[in-house]
């Protein structure tokens, strides 16, 4: 009923009404508006954009909603407040309209409020970084009101009609209100899923689509092929998380296979600083990097396969990339480990430290482990000249590496033992514990030389690592820990006494272990060590 649709439209525009109201008229347009179909009589082939009907009385009422003015106002960066929840996105329950308005009122108890400028201020207080450009709305100044329009018209509109798209990438940009920044984000985000679903063939490079295949998805042929992308890189650096999350989950169902410069997006928000766009783009990566699943998993069974045949793990590493890529479809995505090997080369220390860390999680979430050029980026920022970042670098290591990969172990034992930095020293006795093959008797010596260390920490993780490493009954490394059952530190103390316990034989000599530790006529060391003799012997020291 286009007449109905005219008039709710008209009531929507009387800004007397209440909020609450004009919220509820723009809810009854969407009800009752026309739902896109195609022309009858019309018939067009793959890769042909459909002749479509559209409702355009209920768009234009929408558009009229979020209809911005031309003229620019500056947002101070530092003015604005938006609280972050850890746990997740209050929206994906109760909706972006009602979370809003929780922040809203949050916003007002502590008098928080946003200080906008027509024009950035002048002085030493007021830096060109600090502002960013918006423009308010022409006719709306609800924010609630403005994202229920733009749910509205997700709901009678489609990915064929260009002219919404084009309103979505600029309201994105432009509007002042977070929330219909992020609810714009969202309609794009599920225009995205539409395309994916016509399917491969359907989309590939006819000339008749309204875009190109190379240039997917967001393209009209009069415009530049990186306006999608630019949009959603300044969308990634928006001041409120809400905004930043959806535009790399946008990102995420736009991009086609091998998209660098998606995944570039991507990466610079697995260093956010909150936790739940951080988490959201890790997820997002690690999915990116496992695929379906079946390269991962063929790669990792041949590792294991030439492992056993006595190939060095490096070199095992290398064949299984080559022999799973001919046997299985090559469904991890290169480009999303690519993409956070460059940020390792970033000339902040900070952003190099957390790519570090975000490259780790995501090849130990994706199941993927030795790939070369990760490993080969790891093994450089261990030289970093800022200890952060070597720090970074050693615990990625661990995370995605072959176990008993001798490149990375040798590099980790001269950390071990060269290295100025006790801690960074620490973290390498850390890694090589847990990728060292058990008996490897070079890293045995290197944790028995790291035993004898100036600090007590550096000892007392040598000496747990043994347990680990160290065979069971192996001499040397028997009388290097019960050596340490004399330690002055007694955190080395105790983790002697049970290393001791998991490396002397069981029988005779393992019961004599409580007389070699309770001969000690020290009050403190028995209060200390009595819980861990009396664990069972098969419980993990960690």
């Amino acid at each position: 009923d286009k007449q109905a649709c005219r008039l709710l439209g008209k009531e929507m525009q009387k800004m007397e009404h209440s909020e609450e109201l004009r919220i509820s008229l723009a809810n009854a347009i969407h009800s009752i508006g026309e739902k896109p179909r195609v022309i009858s009589g019309t018939e067009t082939f793959d890769g042909e954009k459909e002749i479509k009907i559209y409702d355009m009385k209920s768009l234009a009422c929408y558009m009229h909603t979020i209809r911005l003015k031309t003229a620019p106002v500056f947002l101070d960066t530092r003015s604005f407040w938006n609280p972050d929840f850890p746990s997740g996105d209050p929206s994906e329950g109760t909706g972006l309209i009602r979370a809003f308005m929780e922040w809203r009122t949050k916003s007002k108890e502590k008098q928080r409020t946003p200080d906008y400028y027509d024009q950035i201020p002048t002085g030493a207080r007021f830096k060109k970084e600090y502002f960013m450009p918006f423009k308010w709305p022409k006719h709306e100044e609800s924010d609630a009101v403005r994202v229920a329009a733009l749910q509205g018209i997700g709901l009678i509109t489609d990915y064929q009609n260009e002219g919404v798209m084009k309103m979505l990438l600029h309201t994105a940009v432009h509007d002042p209100g977070f929330v219909v920044r992020a609810e714009a984000l969202d309609q794009i985000k599920e225009m995205a899923r539409e395309i994916r679903k016509e399917g491969f063939f359907k989309r590939l490079g006819d000339p008749d689509r309204w875009y190109e295949e190379k240039q997917e998805p967001w393209r009209s042929k009069a415009e530049s092929t990186s306006n999608f992308w630019k949009v959603m890189a300044h969308c990634s650096a928006d001041p409120a998380w809400q905004v930043r999350r959806r535009a790399i989950q946008t990102v995420s169902e736009a991009a086609s296979f091998g998209s660098v410069i998606a995944y570039r997006i991507i990466a610079d928000r697995a260093q956010d600083a909150i936790e739940i766009v951080r988490r959201t783009a890790i997820r997002i990566l690690q999915n990116t990097v496992f695929g379906r699943g079946a390269y991962v998993t063929e790669r990792a069974h041949l590792i294991n396969v030439y492992k056993a045949d006595g190939i060095p793990a490096h070199e095992a590493s290398v064949l299984a990339d080559q022999e799973a890529a001919k046997t299985k479809t090559l469904d991890m995505d290169r480009a999303a480990a690519d993409a956070m090997i460059e940020k390792t080369k970033d000339l902040n220390y900070m952003s190099r430290r957390a790519a570090y860390q975000a490259l780790g999680e995501v090849l130990n979430g994706a199941r993927v482990r030795g790939d070369r050029l990760s490993v080969e980026a790891m093994l450089t920022g261990m030289y970093d000249e800022v200890e952060l970042v070597q720090h970074a670098a050693i615990d990625a290591l661990w995370k995605s590496s072959v176990p008993g990969d001798a490149t990375v172990t040798k590099a980790l034992m001269e950390t071990i033992e060269h290295h100025t930095n006790w801690q960074v020293r620490k973290a390498a006795v850390e890694a090589v514990e847990r990728i060292a093959v058990n008996g490897d008797q070079e890293v045995v010596e290197a944790l028995i030389a790291g035993m004898q260390d100036k600090e007590h920490a550096v000892r007392e993780a040598a000496v747990k690592a043994l347990e680990i490493v160290a065979a069971e009954g192996f001499e040397t490394a028997i009388e290097a820990v019960e050596g340490k059952l004399h330690d002055e530190a007694w955190n080395v103390r105790r983790a002697a006494a049970r290393t001791l316990t998991m490396l002397e034989p069981e029988g005779e000599r393992q019961e004599a272990v409580t007389g070699k530790v309770f001969g000690l006529d020290d009050k403190n060391w028995y209060h200390n060590v009595q819980g861990y003799l009396m664990k069972p012997l098969f419980m993990p020291l960690r």
